[in-house]
């Protein structure tokens, strides 16, 4: 069985919808429900912790308790059961320890992933814990706080958008590419304790920017380089792509992201 923590979330719906097609046994557990162990079968189970906070100006308490204390809290409460699995979500910008000490939801992100890294090691890399880093996800639902949203915003809203000079890398991936990969990852035993998802496909944000404006003919709102570039992004680092058994399919992020726009927006 797979236990999922976030199924309403874009990515912890399209994983479930894809572990149920593939017939596998779903509980989904609402965060109303969430606060204790107790809604966890006394059973071997996976549990998957889909969900959680990414805009980085909520406060960053609220943060830390929905990205990282809560899913230590139900490993702590459920590990002493045998065979129970835990699969945790992180971001590829933990590779890049500078840019997340700005960033509570970042820096929630990487601790995260060091917890797990200890845990893992504890039990002597037995294969119950796994900590997945994500590059930047597309799909379902615009995201208003995200680069993504606020490129759609302005679009919609016909105003300008003011950005920095767009050189920072990015890999971008459909929820439901990563769904396929979260299925296929839990289908089968763990030989790790961490991995990157990468598509191998980098693409410097002024150029999505720059596709993006041109596909809905509106070139003239985008201004590259009027704010500062964040301090310790990746702009040079290209990560190499992941094996098909961990990332079997992967589209071309930027038609992948104008279609989804497309279908989306609602222009001004």
């Amino acid at each position: 069985m797979r236990v999922v923590f976030g199924s309403s979330g874009r990515l912890g719906s399209a994983f479930v919808r894809q572990s149920t097609e593939r017939g596998s046994a779903m509980l989904m557990i609402p965060w109303a429900r969430a606060k204790t162990a107790e809604s966890i079968p006394d059973r071997p189970c996976d549990i998957v912790f889909a969900g959680g906070l990414t805009d980085p100006k909520l406060p960053e308490s609220e943060i830390q308790k929905a990205n990282l204390e809560f899913p230590l809290d139900i490993i702590e409460r459920t590990r002493s059961r045998p065979g129970t699995r835990y699969l945790t979500l992180g971001t590829i910008l933990e590779r890049f320890p500078e840019a997340c000490s700005s960033n509570p939801y970042l820096k929630s992100k990487l601790e995260l992933g060091r917890a797990i890294s200890s845990l893992a090691a504890e039990s002597l890399n037995n294969g119950r814990f796994l900590h997945i880093r994500l590059h930047t996800l597309y799909g379902g639902v615009i995201q208003r706080h995200m680069f993504l949203g606020q490129l759609a915003t302005a679009i919609e809203k016909d105003t300008e958008f003011k950005m920095s000079a767009g050189t920072q890398l990015r890999e971008y991936h459909h929820v439901d590419d990563i769904a396929v990969a979260l299925d296929h990852i839990l289908a089968r035993a763990w030989q790790t304790s961490e991995i990157d998802l990468n598509s191998g496909e980098a693409v410097r944000l002024a150029e999505v920017a720059k596709a993006v404006f041109e596909s809905f003919g509106k070139t003239h709102l985008l201004r590259i380089g009027a704010l500062p570039t964040p301090a310790g992004e990746n702009i040079d680092r290209v990560f190499e792509r992941s094996s098909g058994f961990f990332l079997p399919v992967s589209r071309r992020p930027i038609p992948g992201i104008i279609e989804w726009l497309r279908r989306n927006l609602r222009q001004a």
